[in-house]
């Protein structure tokens, strides 16, 4: 029963779209920092801008061009959350939503510290990157990160993991 593994407070998606259909939008595109094409590398369970994120094992199924929008050009009117889930596009979607930074007051990030560190990126810069845009994340299940907590967490092994952090405003 996927009720009883859900958190109490917490709706899925699929729950908000049929409670607000009128409320809510999903757009299927690739957003970043800029206006450009990219491939995106599709699998089993998931599609990533960066194939060397994933391991041997998950070899893309296939691949599809898609356009790539700066998030700040997609969403106009004004919005109290957006969930980012891009599979280590997290420091490029955020590099491209500079006004909604300052005007959303809740982001809900997919933190994959394979995807970023393909990307370019690594989990202590897009945490630094945060702070320095006045958001405090929070460990979706045990309170602020810090990099004294953030540390341990990326030690573990063998790391393949993500995590979901709620970044406020103080």
């Amino acid at each position: 029963d996927s009720d009883a593994l859900r958190a109490p407070g917490l709706v899925s998606l699929g729950d908000l779209l049929s409670r607000y259909p009128r409320q809510l939008e999903v757009q299927h595109m690739a957003v970043g920092q800029g206006h450009r094409s990219a491939v995106l590398h599709l699998l089993e369970d998931k599609s990533t801008l960066w194939p060397k994120a994933v391991g041997e094992q998950e070899r893309a199924t296939s691949t599809l061009s898609v356009t790539v929008a700066p998030l700040d050009d997609l969403v106009t009117r004004p919005v109290d959350l957006i969930k980012i889930d891009v599979q280590g596009s997290e420091y490029d979607v955020l590099l491209g939503a500079e006004r909604l930074l300052r005007e959303c007051p809740m982001w809900i990030l997919e933190v994959w510290p394979a995807g970023l560190a393909a990307a370019g990126h690594s989990v202590e810069e897009l945490l630094v990157w945060l702070v320095e845009h006045d958001l405090t994340p929070h460990w979706a299940d045990m309170g602020f990160v810090t990099e004294g907590n953030l540390k341990p967490w990326l030690r573990r092994q063998p790391f393949q993991g993500f995590v979901n952090w709620v970044c406020t405003r103080p």
